[in-house]
């Protein structure tokens, strides 16, 4: 009887066949192993700015969305998620900084089942007026190092496209573990914690002095 493939059965196959051939001392395809590994890009994104960070789009060359922060309208899959402006918590400025209460979003791609790659893409923020030329954002966690190491990349200048901007800041670089950029009295950092692993920490900043 014919059905559906199932890429769970799949990959329960592969772990049994695995586990058989170990037993044996026997030897399975690397790209087993691989197809069973994951790739995981957890993000974070702080808003430091008197202005919501709004987003116009993305761009995932590799992998699949897992988590995406939230808008006002629940019905909208992705224009206007929003990262709320800076506030202060309390009637009367100025406040020292430990009292300001920043908003963040989290954000969350991962290799797709059984995939050979590791998740890879970038964002794109509306212009506002902490942001007068936008926001775009890029990321890649590979599945192994022959595709490069954990990388990142911020652009807060005008651009063709986030494909492109991926391409250049992404897709050409092998290592970035630290990348920045200004605009007006708006800074934006962001990071990676670390070279290399399935699971890379990425933590954004956008400051407005």
């Amino acid at each position: 009887e014919s059905g559906r493939i199932i890429p769970e059965q799949v990959a329960g196959c592969f772990q049994n066949h695995w586990q058989d051939a170990s037993g044996m001392g026997g030897r399975i395809m690397p790209e087993y192993s691989f197809m069973l590994k994951d790739a995981i890009a957890y993000m974070v994104i702080i808003n430091k700015t008197d202005n919501d960070l709004i987003l116009k789009q993305r761009y995932l060359h590799n992998g699949k969305l897992s988590t995406l922060f939230q808008g006002d309208d629940n019905d909208i899959p992705l224009i206007g998620k929003v990262i709320k402006k800076l506030e202060f918590d309390g009637d009367e400025l100025p406040l020292p900084p430990e009292e300001w209460a920043y908003r963040a979003g989290i954000f969350v791609a991962q290799k797709r089942n059984l995939a050979l790659v590791g998740t890879s893409g970038a964002l794109e923020f509306l212009d506002t007026p902490s942001l007068p030329r936008g926001l775009h954002i890029g990321w890649e966690v590979p599945l192994t190092g022959i595709y490069g190491w954990n990388r990142c990349a911020v652009s807060m200048k005008p651009e063709s496209s986030l494909k492109d901007f991926w391409k250049r800041e992404i897709d050409s670089v092998r290592e970035r573990m630290e990348a920045s950029d200004e605009a007006g009295k708006t800074k934006t950092v962001m990071n990676v914690n670390r070279k290399e692993g399935d699971q890379g920490h990425f933590i954004v900043t956008v400051t407005e002095h």
